[in-house]
């Protein structure tokens, strides 16, 4: 192992959070909690936290999916699929998975969850707002911004597109945890922005869970190639990823960059380092050593303040895209920590 490697592995820079950063999050979560309780959007009696569904024909007889829709306190339909052993309920509850998407993706197709639910776990995947799927995103925006989503409501952290998309993903975490099918344990993954939004998610129900007893608290966490990792440092080393529409932004509005300290300050936020130390649950991390949109300096910042177990794996000849021998290694360590339920016995 080279000087620079280890440098690169043992790389854990100081937080960058703000003073008001928890009382921030818990504010954010008290507001989407009240949505339960009152909101434009609900028919009465109806909460933030259950869905509407429609079956999907899928000729296996083994699974049964269904494209569902959660509606945002904000009024935003989160659609996406939900697909799970034709056995599971309440009488035979499995553990629940979250997968996220990339940036600018969608949930994808039935057929790329399908082998989770085989195996005996209920999966829910749905639409990051506003991207290439099927969940717009209605919120109005009191500034502009370049094309994409990095740099939407960057006028105060209440107002941008990232807060919004963690708050989300905090309601379907709960939804699943609410369904007949599923049991106590709860897991998440994804790759990039899927591993930052479900790293998001897994930390502020974990630091929350005494002040929401009755949401779930999350079993497993995994990370491939997180996105939004230590921002001040992924600014400046990255390239060819989202977070250049940071640089064509201050090309088209502040090309003197005289807003750039408060647009860090409002990252900051947002960054998933900032939420490390409050993911608790064994997490495990891929590390692509030639990616330029997510710098491994900016992923190891994340690793080295987890504040759990972690398990990282680190691909010297990767860079940013799909690592398929890591999907082997996500089954074993999502099964291994969140043991997926056989068919019951005829």
């Amino acid at each position: 192992m080279s000087e620079s490697y280890e440098n690169l592995t043992a790389y854990m820079p100081p937080l960058e959070r703000e003073g008001d950063f928890e009382q921030f999050w818990e504010n954010s979560l008290r507001e989407l909690a009240a949505g339960e309780r009152s909101t434009a959007y609900q028919e009465p009696g109806e909460s933030i936290f259950d869905w509407r569904e429609t079956d999907c024909h899928y000729p296996l007889p083994q699974v049964r999916a269904r494209r569902v829709e959660l509606t945002a306190p904000d009024g935003a339909s989160l659609r996406g699929l939900y697909i799970h052993p034709v056995w599971a309920g309440p009488e035979n509850p499995v553990p629940g998975l979250i997968r996220w998407h990339g940036y600018s993706s969608n949930h994808g197709y039935i057929c790329e969850i399908l082998p989770w639910a085989l195996m005996g776990y209920a999966v829910l995947a749905l639409d990051v707002r506003g991207q290439t799927g099927d969940s717009p995103d209605p919120r109005r925006y009191k500034t502009g911004a370049y094309a994409g989503w990095m740099t939407r409501g960057l006028d105060a952290p209440e107002n941008y597109y990232y807060r919004l998309v963690y708050l989300d993903a905090v309601q379907a975490a709960v939804a699943l945890s609410r369904r007949p099918e599923t049991d106590s344990r709860l897991a998440f993954f994804g790759n990039s922005q899927g591993a930052a939004v479900s790293a998001a998610a897994a930390a502020l129900l974990s630091r929350f869970a005494s002040v929401f007893p009755d949401w779930p608290a999350p079993s497993a966490l995994g990370l491939g190639t997180p996105f939004l990792s230590h921002l001040s440092l992924a600014l400046a080393e990255q390239s060819g990823g989202p977070l250049d529409e940071f640089s064509m932004y201050f090309r088209m509005h502040d090309p003197l960059r005289r807003t750039e300290k408060q647009i860090r300050r409002l990252l900051s936020y947002f960054d998933i380092m900032n939420f490390a130390p409050w993911i608790t649950c064994p997490a495990l991390v891929s590390v692509a050593l030639r990616d330029t949109a997510c710098p491994p300096r900016a992923v190891f910042a994340l690793i080295n303040h987890l504040g759990g177990r972690r398990e990282v794996c680190v691909y010297p000849d990767y860079g940013h895209e799909r690592i398929d021998p890591h999907l082997d290694r996500l089954i074993l360590f999502l099964t291994e920590q969140a043991p997926p339920r056989s068919r019951p016995a005829p």
